[in-house]
């Protein structure tokens, strides 16, 4: 059994985990690194992805021994194994730790590679589902480590730069300073193994990005409070599953609710919920000017609410409908995170709102353009909303218009849901998607 307690041990099994795994797959690292032993029970090849998830100090995973093998995951539900195959325990226990530390798997023979495969393939359908059904899923371990401490060093300098200060003003968010403002964050544009990513969670092979944003929250700042990021819900995509639009998160450290990590409510990007009724508009600045932010709707716990906390360099994807916030930071260092948003499927989308997004792309990430050099936008053409990068810029440069950065007020643009009926464009819509029912179409 893998979770946080110790269960029933099994010599036998940490024996053939030390002997067949990765070197430090033994009995006393897994006590350091997470409390977990082995029993005999040992996780069956599908479980592994539920399994990497808890493997971690902070997950609320559990484990009891009266109930024999499993796991709790995340949301407290048990899941009750039975032995698998010979062979097949120390494979199991492998790879999970080197999901974990990052170290190789062992050769294995042709029916251990088989259960590994199926063991990938589980996790990324159960990644996929979570998208689709909460709005939020985790990747883990999807930034490399020298890419890592660059993002690190880049966004560090950004939040210290006096030139941007007047972006760090946001009590709630922290600062919110556009990627588009230093090279060195490009490559998370068309970063390779995040589109790989969106490929198995089913959003396609066409991801274009619309803008990204540096968020630091310093020590002991307030809660961001609950909101939901869709710009579009004048539109019948707003109403259907699959998501128009989606945030890709890269934390730089290690999150918990103690440092202000994620929380979501997961199924509200698909359903009404009485907090968007209350809720006012997405970073604007009714809500950035609030004072007595302790009492606000926007930043109390909500019932089915879900925090997700991840390591550095896990990959945090969420639709953007989805009503997200995050916890005080009531750490002593900052807690950072890089937040990109793309739109999948982009080449089948009608064209109006390619028109649509195109221009908001080119408002809100015009420094990709003014400033970067040809040589570094190039190579990223393909993953941009924009058919002529060239054109852009020599419209920008002609416009010459002083776009101010922190504006995220976003106007003209629909931010409420249908179903509030704080708008008419998006109630019609709603009306017309779902005929005034609860649910997004299907």
């Amino acid at each position: 059994s893998v979770g946080r307690n110790s269960c029933t041990t099994s010599s036998a099994a940490l024996s053939d985990a030390e002997s067949a795994g990765p070197p430090l797959a033994s009995a006393a690292y897994l006590q350091r690194i997470s409390r977990a032993t082995l029993s005999n029970e040992m996780l069956q090849p599908g479980i592994v992805g539920i399994a990497k998830a808890c493997w971690r100090p902070a997950a609320a995973g559990g484990c009891d021994a009266g109930r024999g093998g499993g796991i709790t995951d995340d949301r407290g539900v048990w899941h009750c194994q039975s032995c698998p195959a010979p062979g097949m325990k120390a494979l199991a226990l492998a790879a999970v730790v080197a999901a974990r530390v990052g170290a190789a798997m062992p050769s294995t023979p042709a029916t251990a590679t088989t259960a590994v495969a199926e063991t990938s393939a589980a996790a990324t359908a159960a990644r996929r589902d979570a998208l689709l059904r909460d709005g939020v899923t985790v990747v883990p371990g999807v930034l490399e480590e020298n890419l890592l401490q660059t993002l690190r060093t880049a966004a560090a300098e950004l939040v210290a730069d006096d030139a941007h200060a007047a972006l760090r003003r946001d009590p709630y968010t922290g600062s919110l300073i556009s990627v588009s403002k230093d090279e060195r964050l490009a490559e998370l544009i068309g970063h390779a193994a995040t589109l790989e990513a969106f490929k198995e969670l089913g959003l396609g092979d066409d991801a274009r990005w619309l803008s990204g944003y540096v968020i630091s929250k310093p020590p002991k700042s307030p809660s961001l409070g609950w909101h939901q990021d869709a710009w579009y819900w004048d539109r019948r995509e707003a109403y259907e599953t699959a998501p128009l639009q989606i945030f890709a998160m890269y934390y730089l450290s290690d999150t918990r609710p103690e440092n202000g990590c994620l929380r979501v409510l997961p199924g509200s990007h698909r359903a009404p919920r009485a907090l968007h009724a209350v809720l006012g508009e997405a970073h604007g600045d009714a809500v950035r000017n609030e004072t007595d932010w302790a009492a606000s709707p926007a930043h109390r716990r909500c019932d089915g609410e879900v925090d997700v906390a991840v390591r550095a360099g896990d990959l945090v994807v969420g639709d953007a409908r989805v009503l997200h916030g995050a916890h005080p930071n009531d750490s002593d260092e900052r807690r950072t995170v890089i937040t990109m948003w793309h739109m999948p499927a982009f080449a089948s989308r009608e064209a109006s709102l390619r028109r649509q997004v195109a221009a908001f792309h080119s408002r809100l990430s015009q420094d990709v353009y003014l400033s970067w050099p040809r040589a570094l936008l190039e190579p990223l053409r393909p993953h941009l909303p924009v058919d002529d990068a060239d054109a852009v810029r020599d419209e920008l440069r002609a416009a010459g218009d002083d776009v101010d950065d922190f504006d995220q007020s976003l106007g003209g643009y629909v931010r409420t849901p249908g179903w509030t009926g704080a708008d008419a464009r998006s109630r019609r819509a709603w009306e017309e998607i779902c005929g005034g029912g609860g649910c997004v179409s299907e």
